[in-house]
């Protein structure tokens, strides 16, 4: 920890002249012409020379080459910081009994539809607390050095690094800003109303939230939350996709030969991620489509044994399964006729191709519910014993008819 908690600082003692800090995962990044993009922070960053990143990364599984090489890896020294500041909970008794009075006296007060909430005991939110705090420290000597950061943008406010980050922005006066990553509905439990009244403070959430869509952006203004505004800005990675001057100088070689239209289906890295009746819609379909099945960013470890079993399944003439979970997103929903998913927050992205999207899952519908009703969406049942039926019939009429 010694020697990346000097590492750290000596860059940001060196590089002079910063004007912003972003603060984001490996999990974003996207591979293009063998380099890694993070895909939410790399295409707003208007001059690298005037801004560093933070990375981390699970499993400490970092992606190069990167295209910004003044991104620094900081997942090691974050976890030796929270085991510190769990250990640290564990002594200050007397502000502990404080904190636990107050605490339940908070959620006494919260509705019962925040009884999930409820259920979290407070000795867990209190060692929270002194993680968060902890950490807020690196940042606070951080913006110490460089004062002239005005901004930093996050992906994740409700990570512990990232809350720690808006408290230490709050106190040495630099805006927090946090860019969307997947779905921000209401049914999200980081982007629910966060104005319970009681007059509170909300410091670890960031300034300025930066949205997609207008579904979005206005599920955070309905918080009515003063000093925290949502802001539509839309996907700059879209638009970069969409742009062909970016994608003759990013991408010229990048392409797919499929002779039939391509029919995205995104999995779930949870629970039963391939489902029998995903399957045995693939297999019964009379569409004139190819299948791409693609796994979850955090699923690409097991690419080689998911295509054996689709391959041992005899539906490789069908599916395609490699060049589905590799190419970036965006190139493949700008070919793609229909996205079809149980919970993926690609709704949100196929959306912004006018992809049509089946969502298969209950969860899903929940989930996606303002897009159901503006018909961006549609909802069949995964357990519907009309499934292939209503699928083929839905994907005919709206899209392959018209072509």
């Amino acid at each position: 920890m010694i020697f990346e908690f000097v590492y750290i600082f000596g860059i940001i003692l060196w590089y002079k002249g910063i004007e912003s800090l972003y603060m984001s995962k490996s999990t974003y990044r996207s591979k293009v012409s063998d380099i890694w993009y993070d895909r939410v922070c790399d295409p707003i960053k208007e001059e690298a020379t005037k801004s560093i990143s933070l990375e981390t990364a699970s499993k400490l599984s970092y992606l190069k080459p990167r295209l910004d090489p003044r991104t620094f890896e900081v997942q090691y020294l974050f976890i030796m910081l929270q085991k510190v500041g769990t250990f640290i909970s564990r002594f200050k008794t007397r502000r502990k009994a404080v904190f636990i009075k107050e605490y339940t006296a908070l959620l006494e007060k919260l509705p019962d539809s925040m009884s999930k909430i409820k259920r979290i005991q407070p000795e867990r939110v209190y060692s929270k607390v002194c993680r968060i705090k902890l950490l807020s420290y690196f940042f606070r000597v951080l913006f110490f050095f460089n004062k002239g950061i005005k901004v930093c943008y996050q992906v994740c406010f409700y990570e512990e690094y990232c809350m720690a980050l808006n408290l230490a922005a709050k106190v040495s006066s630099v805006k927090s800003v946090d860019l969307q990553h997947g779905i921000q509905g209401s049914m999200h439990p980081a982007y629910f109303s966060w104005n319970i009244g009681n007059n509170l403070s909300h410091d670890l959430l960031p300034n300025e939230f930066q949205c997609w869509d207008e579904v979005s952006t206005k599920n955070i203004k309905s918080w009515n939350l003063p000093g925290h505004q949502a802001t539509q800005v839309g996907y700059q990675w879209v638009r970069d996709w969409k742009n062909p001057e970016w994608l003759s100088r990013h991408a010229p070689e990048l392409s797919i030969v499929e002779d039939l239209p391509i029919v995205l289906v995104t999995l779930q890295p949870l629970g039963d991620f391939l489902p029998d009746q995903l399957l045995y819609l693939i297999r019964h379909s009379s569409l004139p489509v190819k299948w791409y099945l693609r796994l979850h960013p955090r699923q690409l470890n097991q690419l080689d044994l998911f295509e054996r079993r689709i391959a041992s399944m005899g539906l490789l003439g069908k599916v395609e399964v490699r060049q589905a979970s590799t190419m970036p997103l965006p190139f493949l929903l700008s070919r793609s006729v229909s996205h079809i998913t149980q919970w993926s927050s690609v709704v949100i992205e196929a959306a912004q191709f006018k992809v049509p999207s089946i969502v298969l899952d209950l969860k899903g519908k929940e989930l996606f519910k303002d897009y159901l009703s503006d018909r961006i969406a549609y909802f069949i049942n995964l357990e519907n014993d009309q499934l292939v039926r209503k699928v083929d019939k839905y994907i005919w009429e709206t899209v392959l008819a018209k072509e």
